[in-house]
């Protein structure tokens, strides 16, 4: 099954090469609980002028408490938001975005692979609401790397709609951290929230990230592009905490 599936993915994102990253600027219309795309400058999601007077870690600290969260253009120092008067910060970014901090190398590291090897099928581990995971529940995403950019979407909306399928998650990359406070900022937004809880997405973009940048996860992925007949679906499900059907 898992060769099958590989060799399939393989054949489609042949046929449609780069056709995920061109249907993505309709995603956010064509799509059901869409968001807006995510903006491509890090000065319109944040006052980078402001940002880039911080140290690293406080970088880091910033972009995870306040740089995905819906109040995108809450000040740097704004102070904590009242939980009387709004919803918390947890609440607030949990409606479509989530986000991590690479170091410079391990962007370097992932946009060079991902050049070589754009694509890659993922599951994503389904959680109830309060997160807990459901056990042996996941669905499968293609997932194909432009960067600074990368979208997802379902092996199934792929398989049926080829160029034209949608969006279900986009992952955004700023770099202009990089050189001067060695801080590669990443963003997701979750397209689709009938596929994505917040947890499933930041899983999920945890998943992204590491299949380029570790060495042992990226084996599937050079697989999945160039030997696909070696390619493992089920090492991949293991690697992602999920079981085979």
């Amino acid at each position: 099954m898992s060769i099958l599936l590989g060799g399939t993915l393989r054949r489609l994102g042949e046929h449609c090469a780069g056709s995920l990253l061109r249907a993505g600027a309709c995603a956010g219309v064509r799509a059901v609980g869409t968001s807006a795309a995510s903006p491509t400058k890090l000065h319109e999601v944040v006052d980078l002028e402001a940002l880039s007077r911080e140290p690293p870690h406080a970088i880091r600290d910033i972009w995870h408490r306040r740089a995905v969260a819906r109040e995108l253009t809450l000040p740097i120092h704004a102070p904590p938001l009242n939980p009387q008067h709004a919803r918390s910060f947890h609440e607030a970014r949990s409606a479509h975005q989530v986000g991590l901090v690479l170091s410079a190398g391990e962007y370097v590291r992932m946009q060079e692979r991902a050049r070589q090897s754009p694509m890659i099928t993922l599951p994503v581990p389904k959680s109830e609401e309060q997160g807990a995971l459901v056990p042996d529940a996941f669905v499968t995403v293609l997932v194909q790397a432009q960067l600074p950019a990368i979208l997802a979407t379902t092996v199934a909306d792929f398989t049926e709609h080829g160029a034209n399928a949608p969006a279900r998650f986009q992952v955004t990359v700023y770099t202009e951290l990089a050189e001067a406070k060695d801080c590669v900022l990443v963003r997701g937004d979750i397209v689709d929230k009938g596929l994505l809880e917040w947890q499933d997405a930041a899983q999920l973009l945890r998943d992204i990230c590491a299949m380029w940048i570790d060495d042992e996860r990226y084996q599937h992925v050079h697989a999945f592009n160039h030997v696909p007949e070696q390619f493992q679906y089920d090492a991949v499900l293991q690697l992602c905490g999920c079981k085979a059907a």
